[in-house]
């Protein structure tokens, strides 16, 4: 029996939008195609994060293909810091408010994050003290080894894509770029531009493995600087050129310093940036030997001590 809009709405007074019987609270995140809206089980009153795909004649089979491939890749792989996800569905309708219009889509229900993402974090602090950039770096290290060894590729790590929940833990989201098969070989151009490394924007075959370790370093750099080392991973972008041969490296710390004059630049962190952001992706450093480097395996603070650091810098 098919429910409508009016159906939900007088059972629950519920005047906004409704996504099936869900209802629709706010949109906290969108991408090229998808949007991401936070959503309420009136029954049970449970928040998700709902990943709703529009759909069409048209585009029917290309939505179908992101939302399976999220799917599969997140089923594969079992780690803590994964985006958990409850339900798919394939034929879902959208109404929106007061029932007017409603459109035909697919969704994905996943948890919701509550304390956003990183981007959001970093743009909100400027940017984190050594210690807590060490504490978030170790996290993303970790969910990125526990995909490759689950023999998945992300496709578009970017801050925008690392959320956490309400006790700061760290959830790797968005696998709809992604890719399971022989990620050691790929061709695909895919990913944000700013955080692609050169193989890719080169259009060059490339190893999923050794990209994600490129994106991880800018990651790690933006964290802790507040600022991505260089625009584009090309050799025509003067900060990678910089960074990218050993003769010019100490001209690329030397900005940094005087214009981050608050920064500790120490020789362990510009070293292991160094070695993550090769531009000749067989020299990069692998994530084994990332868990050994000394700047890594330096101190960081106790889960609490996160939590009250990060909300009262949120409160002020």
């Amino acid at each position: 029996m098919h429910l409508s809009y009016c159906s939900f709405r007088n059972k629950k007074e519920f005047e906004g939008s409704l996504l099936d019987h869900y209802q629709v609270i706010k949109t906290v995140g969108h991408g090229a195609t998808s949007k991401v809206k936070l959503v309420q089980d009136p029954t049970t009153e449970q928040l998700y994060a709902a990943k709703i795909f529009k759909i069409s004649h048209n585009n029917f089979l290309e939505q179908r293909n992101l939302l399976l491939t999220e799917i599969e890749c997140v089923g594969r792989i079992r780690h803590k810091s994964v985006i958990k996800i409850f339900s798919h569905h394939e034929n879902g309708n959208y109404y929106t408010k007061n029932g007017h219009t409603s459109y035909r889509c697919m969704y994905i229900l996943m948890e919701y994050c509550s304390n956003g993402e990183l981007y959001d974090l970093i743009k909100a602090k400027g940017n984190f003290s050594e210690t807590v950039t060490r504490f978030f770096f170790q996290q993303i290290i970790d969910v990125i080894e526990a995909c490759h060894k689950a023999g998945v590729y992300h496709g578009d790590l970017k801050p925008e894509n690392i959320l956490f929940d309400d006790q700061f833990n760290l959830r790797l989201a968005d696998f709809g770029s992604s890719d399971y098969n022989n990620i050691s070989n790929l061709h695909e151009y895919k990913g944000t531009e700013c955080y692609m490394p050169p193989e890719i924007r080169q259009h060059l075959a490339y190893s999923g493995e050794t990209s994600d370790i490129f994106v991880a370093g800018i990651i790690l750099f933006i964290m802790f600087v507040g600022v991505p080392p260089f625009n584009f991973a090309d050799l025509n972008d003067h900060f990678f050129r910089c960074l990218a041969s050993e003769d010019t490296s100490i001209m690329f710390w030397k900005y940094f310093q005087r214009r981050h004059p608050e920064v500790e630049f120490t020789d362990e962190f510009m070293d292991l940036i160094e070695k993550m952001l090769k531009a000749d992706p067989g020299q990069r450093i692998k994530i084994s030997d990332i868990k050994e480097d000394p700047w890594y395996n330096g101190k960081v603070p106790l889960p609490t001590e996160i939590v009250d650091f990060m909300t009262k810098d949120l409160e002020d």
